[in-house]
């Protein structure tokens, strides 16, 4: 009995650490003075210049354009960037003004097949999940909330959310990067791949099953 406690103990512990996740870090660059309003789709070639790079552990930035307001500095640094990650290029600073810039956000998540997601933008954004567009809502617009259904296939996936700011407020947020990583996959392979469920099943099986009255002995040393 001692020896299945203890491999019950171990498998507990696994099947426990599988619960664990971790969440990803997401990967942001603006580009500034983009010629064109509408929010261009994630991967395609971008009009504007590289004026910022960025991360951040999630996607909830707002201002509403009030003097000062207006800056790459104040959006980035009030809103959900990582402290100390924000790197200005191409003779930008934090003091530009932000208007007619392309916000891209990149990283890893978890999607399940039919959760619903929600989208808050002013102005456009253009959302892909692996590669297929689960939401586009490419044209300015004013502070509004959407929902979107997403369709595809469980898993963790690759994400790529564009958001444009045209003038005036700008706020951007969504809850559909928030879902952590699991990795509970690599961790039931290690548990199958140890062969402890396998055991843990052969050592119930003789404990149920052998004669009455014979007591467990511990195999001899060779």
């Amino acid at each position: 009995m001692r020896l299945i406690r203890s491999v019950l103990a171990i498998c507990v512990f696994l099947l426990f650490g599988a619960s664990l996740s971790h969440a990803g870090t997401i990967s942001g660059s603006v580009y500034c003075d983009m010629p064109a309003l509408n929010t261009p789709d994630p991967g395609s070639t971008y009009a504007g210049t590289l004026c910022a790079t960025f991360e951040a552990g999630s996607i909830n930035f707002a201002s509403d354009g009030g003097g000062g307001r207006d800056t790459l500095g104040w959006f980035l640094d009030t809103g959900s960037t990582l402290p100390g990650s924000v790197t200005y290029l191409n003779g930008y600073t934090a003091s530009s003004n932000f208007d007619n810039t392309l916000f891209t956000f990149t990283g890893q998540a978890f999607f399940a097949n039919g959760a619903q997601y929600t989208v808050t933008h002013d102005d456009g954004t253009v959302m892909q999940v692996n590669g297929m567009t689960v939401f586009s809502s490419p044209s300015p617009t004013p502070p509004i909330t959407d929902m979107f259904t997403y369709t595809g296939v469980t898993g963790t996936y690759d994400f790529a959310f564009n958001y444009t700011q045209d003038g005036g407020g700008a706020v951007y947020y969504t809850n559909a990067a928030d879902s952590p990583v699991p990795e509970s996959g690599s961790l039931i392979l290690v548990l199958i791949g140890t062969g402890v469920v396998g055991t843990s099943g052969a050592i119930r099986y003789r404990l149920e099953h052998k004669p009455a009255g014979q007591e467990d002995v511990p195999p001899s040393a060779t």
